[in-house]
C-alpha cells in the first residue's frame, strides 16, 4: 500500500516510467498504471512511458481506457480524465 500522503494529494500529473518490464525477469508497469488510474481524478494528465511495447499498452488500455487519450510522442502516450 501507498502512504496516506501519496493517496489523499490531488495529482495534476502522474508519469508512469516504472518499473522496468523489456526483459521476462522485470516487473513491468502494469500495478504502476492500476495505481496511477487509482489515483486520477477530474483533470488528472497521465503520461505512459513505452507504451510502444505490447505489454504496456495492453495495461494502458485496461486501465486507463475509459479516459480521453490525448495523443502519443514518440514511446509516450497522454490520457487526461475528463472533467465532470
Amino acid at each position: 500500500g501507498l502512504p496516506s500522503s501519496i493517496q489523499e494529494r490531488d495529482w495534476d500529473v502522474i508519469l508512469v516510467d516504472a518499473p522496468q518490464g523489456d526483459e521476462p525477469d522485470q516487473p513491468g508497469r502494469m500495478q504502476s498504471l492500476y495505481t496511477a488510474a487509482q489515483l486520477a481524478q477530474e483533470g488528472t494528465h497521465i503520461f505512459v512511458h513505452d507504451i510502444n511495447r505490447e505489454v504496456e499498452r495492453a495495461y494502458a488500455e485496461k486501465f486507463l481506457g475509459e479516459y480521453d487519450w490525448i495523443e502519443d510522442v514518440g514511446r509516450l502516450r497522454h490520457y487526461q480524465v475528463p472533467r465532470g
